[in-house]
């Protein structure tokens, strides 16, 4: 299946002509914790694939002044935009408002659902700020466009985080796996970020999830959330603070399969 990648396509539907996509949702500029007017974005490259080796820095497309919960992307046509897109956040917007300050509440099955998805279609959005860094496939994103449920090829949880005085931070590994089968590598990815007080933790990978990535969520006092675990959800009470994010995904990548692996690029947004 052919995989849209041009700058000038949509990378859901493939339609050729894309609008600006607001990765935060424009909705919750006014929720900011604390309103910062620059973003930097960082963006760190293995050339040889090595964890160990010493990365490449260089300044990423989202280091720009104003608002860092004005972000946007041109990925998205108008009709994805303002249709299925906008649906997904509208219908998740009063349990986010929430959980931005740091209330949980009840959270229904249906709600658990329904963030799960945001969280996915954060991350689908917010890899495309530099698309080497693009690891969700192509039958994935489109999948997702039409409705259907996250496949298992995803692990998702959710966390307490500390109130922030600055910007929202987001930590985004890209990562190969070597496929000696079909020759060619397949992707995984790993992203967590800050939505206020709610810490999110996103995992993907074309192959295979270990368990130990569960664990891992369990380690750091996160909670599963796709798979469905059919448990009530409770607010941890541990709180997250950005400094524990280096660490954080260290330990995300340890936990997977990682005899394979190969570092390909990392993107940190604070």
């Amino acid at each position: 299946m052919e995989t849209f990648q041009s700058p000038n396509v949509c990378i859901y539907c493939g339609t050729p002509k894309v609008t600006k996509e607001h990765i935060w949702g424009r909705w919750s500029r006014r929720h900011a914790l604390a309103q910062f007017g620059r973003s930097e974005h960082k963006i760190v490259r293995y050339p040889n694939k090595d964890f160990n080796a010493q990365g490449i820095a260089s300044r990423g497309a989202l280091t720009r002044p104003g608002s860092y919960r004005s972000q946007t992307l041109k990925i998205a046509c108008v009709k994805c935009n303002s249709g299925w897109m906008s649906d997904n956040i509208d219908t998740i917007i009063p349990l986010l408002k929430g959980m931005n300050y740091g209330y949980w509440g009840d959270i229904s099955e249906s709600d658990l659902r329904n963030l799960a998805r945001w969280i996915a279609q954060f991350t689908m959005s917010y890899e495309f700020a530099d698309r080497e860094t693009v690891c969700v496939s192509q039958p994935e994103r489109s999948a997702f466009a039409c409705g259907e449920e996250l496949s298992d090829n995803w692990a998702i949880a959710i966390g307490n985080a500390l109130p922030l005085v600055g910007n929202d931070p987001v930590y985004h590994r890209a990562l190969g796996v070597d496929d000696n089968k079909n020759g060619r590598e397949k992707r995984s990815k790993i992203a967590i970020f800050m939505f206020g007080m709610l810490f999110c933790a996103c995992v993907y990978s074309e192959t295979h999830l270990s368990p130990e990535v569960f664990r891992a969520f369990s380690n750091v006092q996160l909670v599963t959330i796709h798979p469905p675990t059919g448990q009530v959800v409770r607010k941890p009470r541990w709180q997250h603070h950005e400094s524990d994010m280096p660490l954080i995904i260290n330990d995300f990548t340890l936990a997977m399969d990682s005899g394979m692996l190969r570092m390909r690029c990392e993107d940190i947004l604070r």
